[in-house]
C-alpha cells in the first residue's frame, strides 16, 4: 500500500480561492486565455502548467487575477482545437 504525505502548502495550493471553474468563463475569454498561453509557451517564457496555475510574471493570474487547473482546461475540446491550429 502506498502512503502519500501532502503538506499544508500543497493542500492550500489545490484549494486556493484564486482558482475558478471553467463554467465561470465565457467562451470568448477561454479562447483568449488559451491562445495567450500557447503564445507565451511557444516564446519559451513559461510552461503551460505554470501559466495556468502559477503566480508571477507571464501567468494567467498576473493577467486576469485568477488561476485555472491546467488538467481541466487541457481536456476541453476548445483547448484541443486551438492546439492544432
Amino acid at each position: 500500500m502506498m502512503c502519500l504525505n501532502i503538506t499544508a502548502t500543497q493542500t492550500k495550493g489545490q484549494n486556493d480561492q484564486n482558482f475558478i471553474t471553467l463554467g465561470k468563463i465565457s467562451e470568448q475569454e477561454k479562447v483568449e486565455i488559451i491562445k495567450l498561453g500557447f503564445q507565451r509557451n511557444q516564446e519559451k517564457k513559461i510552461s503551460l502548467n505554470k501559466y495556468y496555475e502559477g503566480k508571477g510574471e507571464f501567468t494567467l493570474f498576473e493577467w486576469k487575477g485568477h488561476q485555472i487547473k491546467y488538467e481541466a482546461i487541457r481536456k476541453t475540446k476548445l483547448y484541443k482545437q486551438l492546439k492544432i491550429q
